[in-house]
């Protein structure tokens, strides 16, 4: 096993437990990682060999719920290190229910932060609000950047130029749910999958092989999902890059409107939508 994979460990070890913080304060975890220097690019060469040789961390993510390839690579003290890939992909705009910190150890980030002005409640997994931009930046391989439990730290980053990689020191205990926002007004829950969901994406999956001879039995399918994970299928946050495919998200939609079209809310369910279409037909111009 790599030398710089032990030394690493050992050394995220020593200093957790020198700072001896709470979890929800910030500044622990970027102290670490601002002073961690074999956390860098060079790491990266031996992650094939730590995939091989090393005992499996208890997986913060064990699919892609979040980024395109999720490691956990330490869990300590109440503490998990991440690693997050992406390569010309970006997230939804999200808050977080933990708190750490984050650090670019590859590639170029831009990230805007926001700000969300809650006006109405639908329900548990629904709000209104008016979501305004605070500001964008770049950020470099070596920038640490905090991140607030809750709605004070939401952002989106964004990964043009090639693969780029992020390590998140982060507590391991997580309050609340997580939401995704979608602008104009939109607050949505993100809810995990459970096992019979999982299986039954795992066979809609298989269908879509032949996705025109079996639209009616995916459509059936996914009758039986709830509203938050229909959400997520049709606005493709914390989903595979597989469920975010344009026919399924048509689907979805259908279902969510035969269920719920004479409601308040479903308006800006489509308003968002259309504004998230015109969104990401110029991301897709700017990651070409």
């Amino acid at each position: 096993m790599g030398k710089c994979y032990q030394d690493l460990i050992l050394n995220i070890k020593k200093k957790i437990a020198e700072i001896r913080t709470d979890v929800d304060d910030i500044n622990g975890p970027m102290e670490i990682l601002n002073s961690t220097h074999m956390l860098n690019e060079n790491f990266l060469d031996e992650l094939p060999e730590i995939l091989r040789d090393r005992p499996m961390a208890r997986q913060t993510f064990n699919g892609q719920d979040f980024s395109q390839f999720p490691l956990t690579l330490l869990n300590y003290e109440g503490y998990n290190l991440d690693l997050y890939f992406w390569n010309k992909a970006n997230t939804s705009i999200h808050d977080h229910n933990f708190s750490g910190a984050f650090k670019v150890i590859k590639g170029i980030y831009f990230q805007t932060t926001f700000r969300f002005e809650k006006i109405k409640v639908y329900n548990d997994w629904l709000a209104q609000g008016d979501l305004n931009k605070i500001k964008s930046e770049k950020l470099i391989a070596g920038d640490v950047i905090g991140i607030k439990r809750g709605s004070d730290f939401i952002h989106e980053t964004y990964h043009f130029q090639g693969e780029c990689v992020t390590a998140c020191l982060r507590s391991e205990a997580r309050t609340g749910p997580i939401h995704s926002f979608f602008p104009p007004s939109l607050r949505l829950k993100s809810v995990p999958f459970d096992l019979k969901e999982i299986k039954m994406l795992d066979y809609i999956r298989f269908l879509m092989l032949t996705i025109d001879e079996n639209t009616e039995t995916i459509r059936s399918l996914l009758s039986d999902f709830s509203n938050p994970i229909l959400c997520q299928i049709i606005f493709s946050y914390n989903v595979p890059e597989w469920l975010k495919r344009v026919e399924l998200r048509s689907i979805a939609m259908e279902v969510l409107q035969n269920r719920h079209q004479n409601e308040e809310w479903f308006p800006e369910i489509k308003r968002c939508l259309e504004r998230q279409k015109i969104m990401n037909t110029k991301l897709g111009h700017l990651m070409t």
